[in-house]
C-alpha cells in the first residue's frame, strides 16, 4: 500500500514538472510578428546540426524571397531550440519555411522559436504578409 501511494506521487510530480517546464507563446497576428521580427523570409531547409552542448539546433536554410530586412547571403544559418519545451521550432530538412526571425547578440545571428508564426503553411502565411503589405 505504501509502495502505491510512492508510485502515485512520484507520477502526480512527474506530470506536474514536465507541465512546469512547457513551453508557453501567446499566439500573435501577422502584423503583431511582423513589426517585432528583424527578418522575415521564405526559405527551404537544407541542413539541421543539433549541439546537446547548448541544446541548440542550427538550421541551414536557403533564402528566396524576402518580406522584411535583408541578407546578402541567399544561404544563412539560424538556431532555435533543440526541444519544443523549451520552445525549438521543429525544423525538417526540404521543407519550406516562412520564418520569422530575430537577431541575437552581435553580428547577424538570427534565432527562431515555436512563439514566432515561423511556419510550413507557406501558402497561407504568405497570402496573409502579401494582404498585410497592401494595406500600408
Amino acid at each position: 500500500m505504501k509502495l502505491k501511494a510512492t508510485l502515485l506521487t512520484a507520477l502526480f510530480l512527474a506530470v506536474f514538472q514536465l507541465n512546469a517546464f512547457a513551453c508557453k507563446c501567446r499566439q500573435q497576428s501577422i502584423e503583431e510578428n511582423m513589426a517585432v521580427a528583424d527578418h522575415v523570409f521564405l526559405a527551404k531547409v537544407i541542413d539541421i546540426k543539433k549541439s546537446k552542448l547548448n541544446n541548440k539546433s542550427t538550421v541551414t536554410i536557403r533564402v528566396s524571397r524576402h518580406f522584411k530586412g535583408k541578407m546578402r547571403a541567399k544561404t544563412i544559418k539560424i538556431t532555435t531550440a533543440m526541444e519544443s519545451a523549451s520552445c525549438g521550432f521543429p525544423f525538417e530538412i526540404n521543407k519550406n519555411y516562412v520564418i520569422y526571425a530575430h537577431k541575437t547578440g552581435t553580428g547577424n545571428k538570427l534565432t527562431t522559436s515555436s512563439c514566432t508564426r515561423t511556419t510550413a503553411s507557406v501558402k497561407e502565411e504568405t497570402e496573409g504578409i502579401m494582404a498585410l503589405n497592401a494595406q500600408k
